[in-house]
């Protein structure tokens, strides 16, 4: 049986199980050593026993995952996938014979690499249960910490700035891009970081938005110093409620680096989650500038209405002088039809009022008038009679 690196920073190496089996952890003297925080010193140990393979906790602090369940100790089966902190290990049958030899470390088979078959994962919800989560610890912690930041942003350039490190320690690309996508402009670079002004792989980007998938391709290429090598792209859609809203992508080269499946299972989930951060960012931007906009046309809508009140009131100042119960409200901005009505609104219930008591006052003085004249009359043309007169 032999334990073979299907990931991590060992990947593409396997181990021989020997009589005295093969420990794991961060001390060197273990036979594999693990650089790995998250790794206990002595972690666990691979034993083969009445031919079966054995796994015993030594004390590690962060259980080992088999198969994506956790355990402590138990017996494995060829095909079993363990995972330790950030590495990922298959037993396999072993193909060569050790003789009884001490287990040792030997090269693993080379997997062959179709150039003209892109590799796919969808990221609209049609993906198994296996696609929807990180395959190690590593990468689930990753994206804890890289969500977690990201939730703080208050707008574009510090959305950018912060994820811009994490995929650099994550994927180690030699080129990365960081898009949105509209239908009006296309694919906008938000954010770059590229040799020599490397151009994005559009093609591949249009790929993956098409396809609402990640997106893995290789092919060959010359370097810098015209060798053959192997050129990796890895591209995922940014979305939110199935619709993509931009996209990120890397591209790197061998002897840099490589991407491989695991590379592209993490950036696809990376782009589901990062969908509705952008998505706020670019809300809270938009308001911002909405704001501002707003702010601005209420501040010269102020200046113009204070310089016509200031123009109407020097022009007012000397009536205001001269007649100040006229030119008071000419100078508060009442119109002539607005001073016009306020004048009648004023007059009529006075004219009534002096209308009624005129003519009040007209009975009574004419009443008294006519009793006057009327005396006056009786005492010059009518005379009395006197009928007896005495005297003593």
């Amino acid at each position: 049986m032999q334990l073979v690196s299907i990931g991590g920073h060992t990947k593409g190496t396997c181990w021989r199980l020997g009589e005295r089996g093969l420990t794991l952890g961060r001390d060197q003297d273990n036979d594999i050593v693990l650089d790995d925080s998250i790794v206990s010193r002595r972690h666990c140990r691979f034993v083969i026993t009445g031919g079966r393979v054995v796994m015993e906790d030594l004390g590690c602090r962060n259980p080992v995952l088999v198969n994506g369940v956790p355990m402590r100790s138990g017996v494995l089966e060829t095909g079993d996938e363990v995972t330790i902190g950030g590495e990922r290990f298959l037993l396999a049958e072993s193909v060569v014979n050790s003789g009884g030899k001490e287990p040792g470390r030997v090269p693993s088979d080379t997997q062959s690499i179709d150039l003209g078959r892109p590799l796919f994962l969808g990221v609209d919800g049609h993906v198994d249960a296996e696609q929807e989560s990180p395959r190690t610890i590593q990468d689930l912690l990753t994206l804890q910490q890289v969500l977690t930041k990201l939730a703080r942003c208050r707008d574009r350039e510090e959305f950018t700035a912060l994820l811009k490190p994490a995929l650099r320690e994550r994927f180690h690309p030699r080129a990365l891009w960081i898009l949105l996508t509209n239908e009006e402009q296309g694919s906008i670079v938000l954010d770059q970081e590229v040799p020599d002004e490397t151009a994005p792989p559009e093609e591949s980007i249009q790929t993956a938005l098409r396809e609402m998938g990640g997106f893995l391709s290789v092919h060959r290429e010359k370097d810098g110093e015209g060798r053959e090598a192997m050129s990796f792209t890895l591209v995922t859609p940014v979305t939110v409620g199935g619709t993509a809203i931009g996209a990120l992508a890397l591209m790197t080269q061998t002897p840099h680096g490589v991407f491989a499946e695991d590379d592209l299972r993490l950036l696809v989930l990376l782009g589901q989650s990062l969908g509705p951060m952008l998505w706020a960012v670019e809300d809270m931007e938009q308001l911002r500038r909405d704001n501002e906009y707003l702010r601005a046309r209420a501040g010269e809508s102020l200046a113009l209405v204070g310089g016509r009140f200031r123009s109407h009131n020097a022009v007012s100042v000397s009536v205001i002088e001269g007649r100040p119960g006229l030119g008071t409200p000419g100078a508060l901005g009442v119109t002539r039809g607005e001073f016009f009505a306020i004048v009648l609104i004023v007059a009529v219930p006075l004219c009534l009022l002096g209308t009624r008591l005129g003519l009040g006052l007209g009975v009574i003085l004419g009443r008294a008038a006519v009793a006057l004249i009327t005396q006056t009359i009786k005492d010059l043309y009518f005379v009395s009679t006197v009928r007896t007169l005495t005297t003593k």
